[in-house]
């Protein structure tokens, strides 16, 4: 993918991001969950690489409220999916374990 258009991506998610996290903490899940499947989905149909999709979470995640959701990790793993972990929000490991095995 061009870098400009890598870069108007990130910058989109970001604001997405940041208007969740004014609304609130349960939207600011909901929209990172969006957020997140939108990236695996563009990465298994082939519109980023790896790379590409792991800069584009990353450039996401810090950008709000990382330090009130402490405990947030995340890890590449080579099979193209993200699992990300959220001490407050476990749900979304389960989520995105079915949407892995509904592919």
């Amino acid at each position: 993918m061009h870098p400009s258009d890598l870069n108007r991506r990130i910058e989109n998610y970001q604001k997405k991001v940041w208007a969740a996290y004014d609304i609130g903490a349960t939207y600011y899940k909901v929209v990172l969950r969006s957020v997140l499947h939108e990236i695996v989905r563009d990465l298994n149909d082939h519109v980023y690489t790896e790379d590409e999709a792991q800069k584009v979470w990353r450039s996401v995640l810090p950008g709000v409220g990382t330090e009130e959701y402490g405990g947030i990790s995340e890890s590449f793993e080579k099979s193209g999916s993200y699992r990300i972990a959220f001490d407050s929000a476990d749900e979304l490991a389960d989520m995105l374990s079915a949407f892995r095995r509904d592919r």
